[in-house]
């Protein structure tokens, strides 16, 4: 019987993933709403949120970006600070949210990357080997979404634009957007 319960109740990390998706964040009073959905104490919904980091409580960046700390896979490679290097590069201080809500950076432990060097989550998304190169691509391509996103679209230049950006994000992500002219 108490099997049959579990099947039928949704699973906590399922459901705060989904609060943090679609709010950027989770409030105080989801957790309460969590907690009384699920007949959970409210302690155990926060210890939760608080222990993970792809949870916050404050709003996070429409570009969610977190790297591993890991000693293998962490952002420490080759001598450089790769956490370092984006955040300067995107004008913030790692471990907070940009002003303008485009961009947070931030920490987390292992991601399972470790055989493939320097990696991060960027919405959730793994990317690996990376370098100061693909930090400096991958900061030159959040913002030109952001313009993208920002600016007039009518003409052939927002065409341009949008077509350039989903071309480079696909060299970026190949395994997630498969791109036959890059």
């Amino acid at each position: 019987m108490q099997g049959d319960r579990a099947c039928r109740i949704p699973h906590l990390l399922h459901v705060l993933h989904g609060l943090q998706q679609q709010f950027r964040r989770i409030s105080h009073e989801a957790m309460l709403e969590v907690a009384a959905q699920l007949d959970l104490p409210i302690s155990q919904v926060q210890a939760v949120v608080e222990f993970y980091a792809f949870f916050s409580t404050t709003p996070r960046g429409r570009y969610d970006i977190l790297f591993s700390n890991c000693t293998s896979c962490g952002y420490l490679a080759g001598g450089e600070n790769l956490l370092q290097l984006l955040a300067q590069r995107l004008g913030i201080t790692a471990g907070e949210t940009r002003a303008d809500g485009l961009v947070s950076i931030g920490e987390t432990s292992c991601i399972g990357m470790c055989d493939h060097g320097a990696s991060l989550l960027l919405n959730g998304q793994p990317l690996t080997r990376l370098d100061s190169a693909k930090i400096e691509h991958i900061a030159a391509m959040i913002e030109v979404e952001n313009r993208w996103r920002s600016g007039p679209r009518t003409g052939s230049g927002w065409t341009t634009i949008s077509a350039a950006a989903a071309c480079c994000w696909r060299m970026i992500l190949p395994q997630v957007m498969p791109c036959g002219r890059c």
